[in-house]
């Protein structure tokens, strides 16, 4: 019997031996497996990281003036506010920013008046048709930079000059607008309101200063050549 069960024994032993090995193996396998995996992940994870950074855009820190404290106003709930009128202001920035140079223009500096509120410049005119038609021309943007801006209007018979409808012309910050009244048939092709407004806001350039809009419950279609005063 014990010559019978020893190569039965031997061959358990082997093959316990060979389970074991092969456990050891696997597990070391699979561990070298994992951490390649956690290696690319960390890496993937660097990499998110630096994108993000690199898109990340300017955040704006504070204002410096030369005279006063200094200002984080977009942080803070409560503006500050200054006695005095400061002659230069340093924007800061958040750390390492590079900034487009061309972009530059879209800082604008501006001052309230004594009631402290920032409006753009406006003016307003119902062409003589006592209220009728009233039409509000604003400045697009705010700042000492729109100052100067003028509306020069007048009236012709265009129709029958062969250049019917609106023209205008820009030159600096004059806007040139002469309007049609359409003698030669009446009257009935006038400039309207309407037409006047679409006209101011459909040039790529006199639309770049001001913005022309009819009153709420102004009559789009009132003739505003007639009762208007060319002074021009």
């Amino acid at each position: 019997m014990i010559m019978l069960l020893t190569p039965w024994i031997r061959y358990v032993q082997s093959r316990l031996h060979w389970d074991r090995w092969m456990r050891r193996r696997s597990g070391r396998g699979r561990g070298r497996s994992q951490r390649r995996k956690d290696q690319r992940k960390e890496l993937l994870a660097v990499e998110l990281l630096e994108d993000r950074t690199l898109l990340a855009a300017p955040e704006f820190v504070s204002i410096a003036p030369n005279v006063g404290p200094l200002m984080q106003t977009p942080n803070n709930a409560t503006p500050e506010s200054l006695d005095t009128a400061p002659r230069e202001l340093h924007f800061r920035f958040s750390p390492g920013q590079v900034l487009d140079g061309t972009t530059l223009g879209g800082i604008q500096i501006v001052r309230s008046g004594f009631d402290e509120a920032f409006t753009r410049a406006s003016v307003t005119s119902d062409f003589g048709t006592n209220g009728t038609a009233i039409i509000d021309f604003t400045a697009v943007r705010i700042g000492t930079g729109e100052n100067g801006i003028r509306l020069e209007i007048s009236k012709s018979d265009r129709t029958a000059a062969g250049t019917p409808g609106v023209a205008i012309t820009v030159a600096g910050p004059t806007i040139r607008v002469e309007l049609d009244t359409d003698e030669a048939n009446g009257g009935t092709g006038a400039t309207t309101a309407q037409q006047m407004v679409d006209a101011i806001n459909g040039d790529p350039v006199a639309s770049r200063w001001v913005q022309a809009s009819l009153r709420l419950g102004s009559d789009p279609n009132q003739d505003i050549t007639t009762t208007f005063a060319d002074s021009g």
